[in-house]
């Protein structure tokens, strides 16, 4: 998960996101895309603990500010 190449994956994915949603909702069948990176060890200690697997998208979801070391208060 830390690996230099997984890092740069994570953020040309979360653009990607960003730029699908850009389009209009018709294009994008009325979704919005997110990226999600569940770790291995993250995901069996979540479901272990009764999270559901929409608990654990919710959980690791990836946002532009987190793939930038930004803070946001959203």
């Amino acid at each position: 998960m830390k690996d230099p190449n997984v890092q740069q994956k994570r953020r040309a994915a979360v653009e990607w996101c960003e730029k699908i949603n850009q389009l209009s909702e018709e294009l994008r069948d009325n979704r919005k895309w997110e990226y999600v990176l569940i770790g291995e060890e993250e995901f069996y200690g979540l479901s272990t603990n009764g999270a559901t697997f929409e608990d654990i998208c919710q959980h690791c979801r990836m946002s532009a500010a987190m793939v930038q070391g930004v803070l946001n208060f959203e």
